[in-house]
């Protein structure tokens, strides 16, 4: 809201403005002084509105636009608001410049201001223009905190303006006949306006929003810390982030180690931030930096609540980790309890039945009448022998017991699908080994049911601490494991184990199902 001396102040920057123009110009020519009334317009506002938060930048842009006026009247006066806009841009946003080479810089601007011939060559703009960005660049790398923010605002105001000058120049020396001079007046009229504007735009630096939304940008980014956002948002490399150990009485920073406290009277200060009233962390940092009481609370807010976010997501790998240990730990019992069936099925009622068939099988041989009953008697003996052994495979696969490369080859003589297996002959975890050979059968199974494939390859491979099994084949795809209960508990089986499924099509046609399995310290 614009105050009544600022209101007292753009009136009089219209009376004065629309006097130079109505001196200067013709009213039938408003391509030339209205573009000129409105640069100073511009300046004077953005004083008004720069007075509140940084009373030297306003005086230097109430003193360019008036100056512009003057310029608009007297030609003597045409470079003066370029003084005001140098000082502007190389002690943004106060007053004083600094250090050294910027009041140089600021001197030597108000001298070629008061001198008309030296901006009128255009020589000599071009060299003062890169002289100028190498100032505030200087000053630009050198700054930190609030300052480094106000140095990279000016540095951008800065290299647009001397673009301008020295495009403008340029054109003027390739264009012959002064043909580029009202487009480059114009472009220069446009870059003033907007170089003002940008300079009164970044007093508002990064302000308490900014630096609470650090929460949500370390939520969003996993890789960063609240050392790094802090440093970044606030202009501060150097700045350290340390959190209270009550056990030693002291800070440490993220990884662990010592957080050193300045002494009174250090060019770094300290800013402690409690929690629940007890030491909670503490930042050292460039005193500019947090000048503002505001922007200390914003940041102290942010080390709090970044620090309960980090809290809540360990509690949460805390608990997945549970989760995950729990399933392996049912993982395992089912299929423990699945082998102790199986062998207690092949140990007594099988091993029973076997007995009970040679002993049929011997009686046939023997007796002299009805040996049709005793044959037939003894073919379904060996039916039931053999459903019992389908199911105690089912419950457990026995060729296990000679290891996974034993299983796999067993299993693919059993297929009506030519397979081609590659499998180490090692031993692995037995869970592992179980899991790795449904992942095959369930497969296999898939690709004998669907795919409609002349070949299949199995691939098993042990490399960097882990076990990959691939099974290939060249049939018509379109494997989906939400569309199918098997590859769904297949997969949650081998996440179980910390494992990761991937259904992708083959080349040239067909499926590539991959199962990954972490081996780690397991073997």
């Amino acid at each position: 809201m614009v105050r009544r001396p600022g209101l007292v102040v753009m009136a009089v920057a219209v009376g004065v403005g629309v006097a130079a123009e109505y001196v200067t110009f013709d009213w039938d020519e408003p391509l030339r002084w209205l573009p000129d009334l409105l640069v100073g317009l511009v300046l004077v506002g953005v004083a008004v509105d720069a007075w509140s938060r940084s009373r030297g930048m306003a005086w230097l842009a109430a003193a360019s636009g008036f100056a512009w006026y003057v310029g608009t009247v007297a030609p003597v006066a045409l470079y003066w608001h370029r003084g005001f806009l140098v000082h502007m841009l190389v002690a943004y946003p106060a007053l004083r410049p600094r250090p050294r080479l910027g009041i140089a810089a600021v001197v030597g601007g108000y001298a070629a201001a008061v001198v008309p011939q030296v901006w009128s060559d255009d020589a000599t703009t071009i060299v003062l223009s890169a002289a100028l960005v190498v100032v505030v660049a200087r000053t630009y790398a050198t700054a930190a905190g609030r300052r480094r923010h106000h140095s990279r605002v000016a540095l951008s105001a800065t290299t647009a303006f001397a673009a301008a000058l020295a495009g403008g120049a340029i054109a003027r020396l390739v264009v012959p006949h002064g043909d580029a001079a009202i487009p480059t007046l114009l472009l220069y009229e446009v870059v003033v306006c907007g170089v003002a504007v940008g300079l009164a735009v970044g007093l508002r630096g990064p302000g308490v929003t900014r630096v609470t939304d650090l929460v949500v940008e370390l939520g969003e980014e996993r890789s960063g810390t609240l050392r790094d956002a802090l440093a970044r948002t606030l202009g501060d490399p150097a700045l350290q982030v340390g959190y209270w150990q009550s056990d030693i009485g002291g800070y440490v920073d993220a990884q662990a180690r010592a957080v050193k406290i300045p002494a009174p009277g250090e060019s770094r200060s300290v800013t402690r931030v409690d929690r629940d009233g007890l030491p909670f962390a503490l930042l050292i940092h460039d005193a500019a930096v947090l000048g503002d009481p505001a922007l200390v609370e914003a940041v102290a807010a942010a080390t709090r609540l970044t620090a309960a976010n980090a809290d809540l997501q360990a509690e949460i790998r805390a608990r997945m980790a549970e989760v995950t240990a729990s399933r392996r730990r049912l993982l395992l019992a089912a299929d423990e309890e699945r082998h102790r069936l199986e062998l207690r099925l092949r140990d007594s009622v099988e091993l029973r039945l076997v007995r009970l068939s040679d002993a049929l099988r011997e009686a046939s041989h023997r007796t002299m009448g009805s040996p049709d009953e005793l044959d037939l008697a003894r073919e379904r003996l060996e039916r039931i022998l053999h459903e019992l052994h389908e199911l105690a495979r089912g419950l457990h696969p026995r060729e296990l017991d000679g290891g996974l490369a034993a299983a796999l080859r067993v299993l693919a003589e059993r297929s009506a699908v030519p397979i081609q297996v590659t499998v180490p002959d090692e031993r692995y975890p037995r869970e592992l080994e179980v899991t790795a050979y449904y992942t095959c059968a369930e497969a296999l199974a898939n690709v004998a049911k669907h795919a409609m494939a002349s070949s299949v390859v199995i691939d098993v491979v042990h490399h960097d601490g882990a076990l990959t099994v691939a099974i290939v084949d060249d049939g018509v795809g379109g494997a989906d494991p939400t569309r199918g209960s098997g590859l769904r508990g297949l997969a949650d089986r081998i996440e179980a184990l910390a494992g990761r499924l991937t259904i992708e099509p083959a080349s040239p046609q067909g499926t590539r199902l991959v199962a990954e399995f972490p081996l780690g310290d397991q073997q």
